[in-house]
């Protein structure tokens, strides 16, 4: 039976919801004000594969009262005046949203089902949301751009444009005191967060990160490999993978985890989207998408059919069906009328970067499996260690030019339990862990399986295999040569899981310890070498 808190519907089984599919850059600001310094289209170009009674045109113009060329610049909420009217616009349209039944596409519940949901009956496009494969990041940035005009709307402000949360801000690790205060009457508060995150506690530095993401030049990778910046390769739509790309992987999963906890929305796939901060976190990530390409050297979006061609249908602000491709989203200011104001890692440089290379498929003959380890570890909010041996022949070719080492963390089952892991490599005895350190190698956290380490809709058009065995790798080229130039390295790694929590903010108690209710298990390690 479903807690009474995730809202369950009570529909007549009469009930129909009638659809149709229809027809149908400026200048950055810190304060988010809309400009119109390049042409805008007024209508984004569809493809005509939409399937059956699909248009050749299924998206629909811009109705929330812009200029037909307005450009908006979605505002760092960390910027903007907790009590201004940009602020009162987000909550006057959440607000209004909220108010509207379950049943009305232009609702908040409606919308936040679209994710994912418990509810029953599904209503059409409830469930449909994509992660774990490479159509993650289009999916969400079309889901947001609907939502954003529903809300538009919804506030009666024309010009607002969805806030961005930018927790890789140091000053802005906490949520934003707009959805935390005041707790009453206060439509972006919910209680549903992790312990002590509404009193501000902040995520830690580690779970803010996207440098590792950054430094892949792919966009996507193999069926199967996790080594790329947007995911890997898949035959067609998968509600919920498990073989997640590294921008999903780092900051997006860890960030749910800490905000949700162990029993909140953020953290469980099917009702996170009824968070307002899922909308302002997932507009950052949406942000480091526009950054990764900004970076260059080979850095572009898929240029296959099926990511290109794919429709989606969401809804549009009055509430018709409407439909788009990823080739319609390639560009937010162009296609979309959107950009962002300025944020982390906007410096178009990649000189901070770690070196990384194009991934490969696991299956490939020039990929060798150096260690193969069955562990069956089980992590309970506590530190734990695994003990690997690295063959001399295993690193005979690390550092040499276009060769790579990968640690492969495999059948991954972590539930909801409300703490991420920072993941070490021989870290000197006596040490602290310490993430600026080289002994650090990544995080592991997931998003998109429930406490029972299935996955939030196994089996719900997609690949099940895909699913319930997550798959996390890491780079570990520089780390190896750095313990291969140590007096006395025999090729023993010994990597340590060190658990992560809320951090206190300045001034205040720490947060609850360390959330033990579900476990985090893993049932293999592996080292590649490319």
């Amino acid at each position: 039976m479903v807690p009474l808190r995730r809202s369950l519907l009570f529909l007549l089984p009469s009930l129909l919801i009638l659809w149709t599919a229809c027809g149908g850059g400026g200048t950055a600001t810190s304060d988010g004000t809309a400009t119109s310094d390049i042409p805008a289209t007024s209508d984004i170009p569809a493809t005509s594969d939409g399937g059956v009674g699909a248009s050749t045109d299924l998206t629909t113009t811009d109705t929330t009262g812009g200029t037909a060329d307005q450009v908006y610049v979605r505002p760092n909420i960390g910027k903007l005046d907790p009590n201004g009217p940009q602020i009162a616009a987000f909550r006057k349209g959440v607000q209004t949203m909220q108010s509207r039944p379950a049943t009305d596409p232009t609702s908040w519940l409606y919308q936040a089902n679209m994710h994912g949901t418990y509810d029953t009956p599904a209503l059409p496009q409830w469930n449909t949301c994509q992660h774990g494969t490479y159509f993650f990041l289009s999916w969400h940035r079309m889901y947001l751009y609907y939502f954003e005009r529903i809300l538009r709307k919804a506030s009666g402000d024309p010009s607002f444009a969805l806030p961005f949360w930018d927790y890789t801000d140091p000053a802005q690790r906490a949520i934003p005191p707009p959805l935390r205060t005041p707790s009453t009457g206060n439509p972006l508060f919910v209680a549903e967060r992790a312990p002590g995150i509404n009193q501000g506690a902040q995520v830690p530095a580690s779970a803010t990160t996207f440098t590792q993401a950054m430094s892949f030049t792919n966009f996507s990778s193999p069926t199967g490999s996790p080594l790329s910046f947007g995911g890997q390769l898949v035959s067609g739509p998968i509600h919920f993978g498990g073989i997640f790309g590294q921008l999903e992987s780092q900051p997006h999963n860890i960030i749910h985890v800490l905000v949700g906890g162990d029993e909140g929305w953020m953290s469980d796939p099917n009702l996170a989207a009824r968070d307002p901060v899922f909308w302002l976190h997932h507009a950052n990530i949406d942000r480091l998408w526009n950054h990764w390409l900004t970076l260059g050297e080979g850095r572009t979006n898929p240029s296959d059919d099926l990511w290109k061609t794919q429709v989606f249908t969401f809804f549009d602000e009055n509430g018709q069906a409407v439909q788009m491709t990823g080739q319609q989203v390639v560009d937010s200011a162009a296609q979309l009328h959107y950009r962002y104001a300025e944020g982390s890692g906007d410096l178009p440089t990649t000189e901070a970067l770690p070196e990384a290379l194009p991934a490969a498929p696991f299956t490939d003959q020039k990929q060798t499996v150096v260690v193969d380890k069955a562990v069956n570890a089980s992590l309970r909010g506590a530190r734990a260690s695994v003990a690997l041996t690295i063959p001399a022949a295993g690193t005979e070719s690390v550092g040499t030019e276009g060769s790579r080492l990968t640690l492969v963390i495999d059948g991954i089952r972590f539930g909801r339990p409300g703490v991420y892991y920072e993941v070490y490599a021989n870290l000197p005895a006596g040490s602290q862990p310490n993430p600026s350190s080289p002994n650090y190698v990544g995080n592991l956290a997931i998003f998109g399986q429930l406490a029972d380490g299935t996955s939030a809709h196994a089996g719900h058009g997609a690949d099940k295999s895909l699913q319930e065995n997550a798959r996390l790798a890491y780079d570990v080229t520089r780390l190896v040569e750095r313990l291969q130039g140590r007096p006395g390295f025999k090729g023993d790694l010994k990597l340590d899981f060190v658990p992560k929590g809320l951090e206190p903010a300045p001034g205040q108690a720490s947060p609850e310890a360390l959330p033990k209710t579900h476990e985090v298990r893993f049932a293999r390690v592996k080292l590649v070498r490319e």
